[in-house]
C-alpha cells in the first residue's frame, strides 16, 4: 500500500480537514493529512511562507522515519519545497509546480485565478524559476482571503468562474490553475461556465493531481534528483529548532 502524506502549512483547519484528502483514496494508495503546529495560518504572502518552513521540515523527517512513500505541500506557493527535498529521500511534490508542468503539456499558455493581489509575485517567482515564463499569461485574484473561502459559497464559484472568463477571452489563456488549494472542488464548475461560452480549456485543481503525481512518482521508483537537491547531512547546530534525527 502506498502512502501519500499531504502536508499543510498553516495552523488552521478552516480550508483543510483530513477529509479532503481521505476521500482521494485509490486502489493501493493511501492518503494523510499533517499540519503544522507552529507557523501561519493561512499562506498569502512571501512573509507568510517563512515562518511555515521550519515546521514542514520537521513534519517531512518525522512522516519519512514513519514510512510515508511521498509527501505532497498542500499551498500553490510551494512553501519549503527545495529544503524539504534536501530534507528527506522519498518524492515531494509541489501543487504549483506539478499543475504548471502538466499544462505546459496540454496547452501553449495558462493563467492562474487565485485569492488575492498579494499572491500574484509568489506566482511570477515560480513561473520563472520553474521555466514557464513563456507560457503565463497572467493571473487574476478574487479578492476573498484564504480564511474565509469556506463560508462564500455559490459566490466563490462565481468569482472565481469570471476571473477564469477574463484570462481566457482578454489574456489569451489556453489553461486554467486553480491559484490557492482552498479551492478545492471547484474546477469542474468553471470548466462547465468556460464550456458554456465555447471555451474548452483544461482547468487544474492542483492538489488532487499533486496528489496522483505523487503516487505515480513511488510507483515508478522515481524521487528527486541528489544532485539537484543534496542531502543535507544535518551535521551542524540549529540554533532554537530541534528537528528529529
Amino acid at each position: 500500500m502506498i502512502h501519500i502524506r499531504v502536508l499543510v502549512p498553516v495552523t488552521t483547519t478552516a480550508v483543510r480537514q483530513a477529509g479532503d484528502v481521505e476521500h482521494l483514496a485509490q486502489p493501493g494508495v493511501r492518503y494523510s493529512i499533517a499540519f503544522i503546529e507552529t507557523g501561519p495560518t493561512s499562506i498569502e504572502s512571501r512573509f507568510d511562507e517563512v515562518f511555515a518552513v521550519p515546521a514542514m521540515v520537521a513534519l517531512a523527517l518525522e512522516a519519512e522515519a514513519e514510512g510515508v512513500d511521498a509527501l505532497v505541500i498542500d499551498c500553490m506557493g510551494d512553501p519549503g519545497l527545495a529544503a524539504l527535498r534536501e530534507a528527506v529521500s522519498i518524492p515531494v511534490v509541489g501543487v504549483a509546480q506539478s499543475a504548471m508542468a502538466a499544462l505546459s503539456s496540454l496547452a501553449h499558455n495558462f493563467g492562474i485565478v487565485s485569492t488575492s493581489p498579494s499572491t500574484r509575485g509568489i506566482f511570477r517567482d515560480l513561473v520563472a524559476i520553474y521555466g514557464h515564463e513563456r507560457h503565463f499569461v497572467g493571473a487574476r485574484s478574487i479578492s476573498i482571503p484564504v480564511l474565509d473561502l469556506k463560508t462564500h459559497g455559490s459566490e466563490l464559484h462565481a468569482a472565481l468562474a469570471e476571473s477564469a472568463i477574463v484570462l481566457v477571452r482578454d489574456l489569451g489563456a489556453e489553461a486554467i490553475i486553480l491559484g490557492c488549494t482552498g479551492f478545492f472542488g471547484c474546477a469542474e464548475h468553471i470548466r462547465e461556465r468556460l464550456a458554456a461560452l465555447d471555451y474548452h480549456v483544461p482547468v487544474i485543481d492542483p492538489l488532487p493531481f499533486a496528489t496522483l503525481m505523487a503516487a505515480a512518482f513511488v510507483r515508478h521508483g522515481v524521487t528527486h534528483s541528489a544532485l539537484s537537491y543534496p542531502k543535507n547531512p544535518r551535521d551542524k547546530m540549529l540554533t532554537g529548532y530541534s528537528l528529529p534525527r
